[in-house]
């Protein structure tokens, strides 16, 4: 019947380039979400290897501080005995039991000793130390490589939110390219065209506007009558009628509808 061209010449080259973009668009974005799903992979993997480390490290310090707690008790008995020592060692002294030589010695024993508890009860407050800076540690991993796991989530998200996006345009496009590369109205059945209401020749026309008439081509006919609620009990199904049209010159015989003239049965 017609054919409907877009105002712009070049639409459909527009829509293949705009097409092209949007498909190149959507590829970016899976491609950006698998590797954001890779490092995601190699996040974890990292996360429970560092966390390994960690109690590993953790445990070793917790072995060096029993280890400095006991160290700290065996100083803690040699520093009680050689104070036991001087405190017999001075009483034999006085008893004229023993000699100043050998006094001296009990007292140079019980600073050693009391030095030695003194160094234990430092290297256990290292011990101490460490554990607890070694946990901090743990747990600033384990914060960190969640963080950084929990980033590349909403990243993969945002990603896969853009790849859904342009598959939608792409399909919305699609249509408008289907619709563009199929602009030839043809008529749906056999028939002639009565009126063209959109104008002769080239016309601007938008969605909805009727475009002709089309009568189509059969043998049956029909006509559709209004008939007034007063007239309804004068009408029967199968009863032969006759129709007069507007316009025609009409000679009418009231009783003898038969004979009239431009009426038709």
């Amino acid at each position: 019947l017609l054919e409907l061209t877009d105002n712009d010449p070049d639409i459909l080259k527009r829509l293949e380039e705009e097409r092209t973009a949007l498909v190149s668009r959507k590829d970016a974005a899976v491609a950006r979400a698998t590797s954001i799903q890779s490092r995601q992979k190699a996040l974890i993997s990292s996360r429970a290897a560092g966390i390994r480390a960690a109690d590993s490290r953790m445990a070793m310090a917790a072995e060096r501080t029993r280890a400095a707690r006991q160290a700290i008790e065996a100083a803690k008995a040699a520093m009680d005995t050689a104070r036991l020592n001087v405190e017999r060692q001075t009483q034999l002294l006085t008893q004229g039991l023993t000699s100043q030589r050998t006094l001296e010695l009990a007292q140079l024993e019980s600073v050693k000793s009391t030095t030695e508890y003194e160094r234990s009860q430092a290297a256990l407050q290292a011990a101490m130390g460490e554990e607890l800076a070694l946990s901090a540690d743990r747990s600033r991993v384990e914060h960190d490589l969640t963080a950084a796991i929990d980033d590349a989530r909403a990243a993969e998200a945002g990603a896969l939110a853009e790849e859904a996006m342009a598959a939608a345009e792409l399909a919305r496009l699609d249509v408008r390219l289907a619709r563009q590369s199929t602009m030839q109205i043809e008529a749906p059945m056999e028939g002639t065209v009565l009126r063209v209401l959109s104008g002769l020749g080239n016309a601007f026309v938008k969605a909805g506007d009727p475009l002709l008439i089309l009568v189509p081509d059969t043998s049956d006919r029909a006509v559709e009558l209004w008939v007034s609620g007063n007239d309804m009990p004068l009408i029967s199904i199968g009863r032969d009628v006759r129709l007069q049209f507007e316009g025609w010159p009409a000679v009418q015989f009231s009783g003898w509808p038969s004979v009239a003239v431009g009426t038709f049965g």
